[in-house]
């Protein structure tokens, strides 16, 4: 029995070894940058095979979510793939775009002076035993060099690296943000009031009696998650790009932490009546480049006005 485990464990091993051989390891080309000079993040060169990345022409009725669909891949890889011609927000192709589409979901990294996988694992919240398979990295130290591109599987575009992409305006918002009452539990809920309603409101005021759970507008990352004095219970999100969000009057259960990356759509707080309010809602603002917006403008709220 021993003799006969220690067969099927040598042929697992001779098995992989034959795998890894034969996967094909990233190709370093990278005629076409997605990253503006001094950024990291470079889509594949599309004729080279050992990448296997695809290119697609965009027809009538696609957008990012039907394209990710066709290709079993998340949105946000094929964003990253194509950020300057797409932009880090709205969902919006124009036929006849040639996208470049990733044989698999994450990102492209440029490796940097100082760079370990192990620091890039823990950027683009990834894993390191991921990383070195698919990118035939040997152990013990999984060596990078400086200019190589690898495949990060699963990895995250750090939201520090938008801004470094394009240039964000308000056209790059439209279709970009979810209802923040989206949730079901939220169902008929009421405006109350949006910007310059009473001098100095800068945000959009909408609640339902007894309060619902709130929801983020836009995948981002938490860098704030607690008490204000005059906004009470307060969540805010850096989406990149210089756009930012902000729900004020939690009733104190908070679901998220500072440093927490989340999607759209992903709960954040109950609504409530904390710091300076007067009745349950959530008061919700948006910002670019520290210039406010108006969320109406941008968001499909459900409400009669």
């Amino acid at each position: 029995m021993i003799a006969i485990t220690a067969i099927i464990f040598v042929s697992g091993i001779a098995t992989r070894i034959n795998l890894n051989s034969s996967s094909g390891v990233l190709g370093i080309s990278t005629n076409d940058d997605v990253l503006s000079s001094g950024s990291t993040v470079k889509a594949i060169d599309a004729n080279d095979s050992t990448t296997r990345v695809k290119n697609y022409t965009v027809v009538q009725g696609d957008n990012i979510d039907t394209v990710a669909t066709k290709f079993k891949l998340k949105p946000e890889t094929i964003r990253w793939a194509n950020l300057k011609l797409v932009g880090p927000f709205s969902n919006n192709l124009i036929p006849g775009w040639e996208l470049k589409i990733p044989y698999t979901d994450g990102v492209l990294y440029r490796v940097q002076a100082g760079d370990t996988i192990y620091k890039v694992a823990d950027s683009m919240k990834s894993d390191i035993f991921a990383i070195s398979e698919i990118n035939n990295l040997s152990e013990p130290d999984y060596k990078l060099q400086v200019g190589q591109d690898i495949m990060i599987p699963d990895g995250r575009l750090p939201v520090a690296d938008i801004g470094n992409i394009v240039t964000i305006t308000e056209s790059n918002l439209v279709g970009a943000f979810d209802d923040p009452l989206s949730n079901p539990a939220c169902n008929g809920y009421n405006f109350y009031g949006g910007i310059n309603s009473y001098p100095g409101h800068n945000g959009v005021d909408v609640g339902i009696a007894g309060g619902c759970p709130e929801r983020a507008i836009a995948a981002g990352t938490v860098y704030y998650a607690g008490w204000e004095d005059i906004s009470g219970y307060t969540v805010k999100i850096d989406h990149g790009g210089g756009v930012h969000s902000y729900y004020y009057h939690g009733n104190g259960e908070i679901w998220v932490k500072a440093g927490q990356y989340v999607e759209q759509g992903t709960d954040l707080m109950m609504m409530g009546c904390t710091g300076n309010c007067f009745g349950t809602h959530l008061h919700l603002t948006i910002k670019l480049n520290g210039e406010i917006i108006d969320p109406v403008a941008y968001i499909p709220f459900k409400i009669k006005y």
